[in-house]
């Protein structure tokens, strides 16, 4: 059975192996690393092909300001990069990994805020979600027409309701996104003491959601790679 091209999310507090789980996908691999957090899990690849593409975060001190030009090209230039990966035939990139899509979302809102407030010619925000929807979904939408796999990284924050901690975590970031892919994960760590004394660091991989093996939604997987997920969810 030969593998289809896969849309997953992978959804946990920093540091909890989301970059190391998506270089493990079939390569060329095009990493757009928007937290600069992808050179030193690269590092641990040295014979995989993987292009990394940063672009950091505007600098903003306030989010009362407002802001001309900030954000805008710095989406246009991010979007223009992520399709032409996408659609790259001399490269022929197999994975597009976006880490983390939390932080394309923030980009593609306040993006466009700033479109908004020019053409209103005022400093106010319309809170309009329509368009920056439809500029998320596009993306994922793309890499299923082209064929590739597509890896988001996202990540999660405390749920409060009415002012209260409630101890649970959700996903931080685009609202659709579970919605959008064909796999959900979540990872956590753990630090375990090895016979010998030593410390050792455990990755878990929950199956939260997926569209291939329902019966498998919960199943935790221990320093998963891609290839695990493709034997367990696909058989392959």
């Amino acid at each position: 059975m030969e593998a289809p091209n896969i849309i997953c999310s992978i959804a946990a507090p920093p540091k909890r192996g989301k970059t190391y789980l998506a270089m493990t996908f079939p390569e060329p691999i095009a990493f757009f690393s928007l937290d600069m957090g992808a050179g030193p899990i690269k590092a641990k690849f040295p014979e995989k092909d993987i292009d990394v593409f940063e672009f950091p975060m505007p600098l903003v001190d306030s989010l009362d300001k407002k802001t001309t030009d900030t954000f805008l090209p710095v989406w246009k230039e991010l979007r223009d990069s992520i399709y032409n990966a996408i659609a790259w035939k001399k490269k022929e990139y197999k994975t597009i990994v976006i880490d983390p899509n939390s932080i394309l979302w923030e980009i593609i809102r306040y993006a466009y805020n700033e479109e908004e407030e020019r053409a209103l010619g005022s400093g106010g925000k319309a809170r309009n979600y329509g368009e920056p929807n439809a500029r998320m979904s596009g993306i994922f939408q793309q890499a299923k027409l082209a064929g590739v796999n597509l890896v988001v990284t996202n990540y999660l924050k405390d749920k409060w309701v009415d002012d209260v901690d409630t101890g649970k975590q959700i996903l931080d970031g685009w609202r659709r996104t579970e919605g959008a892919v064909d796999i959900v994960l979540e990872m956590r760590k753990e630090t375990k003491a090895t016979s010998k004394g030593e410390k050792k660091t455990i990755f878990y991989t929950t199956i939260k959601d997926n569209r291939y093996e329902p019966d498998l939604d919960g199943l935790e997987l221990e320093m998963a790679t891609y290839d695990d997920l493709l034997a367990v969810l696909l058989g392959v």
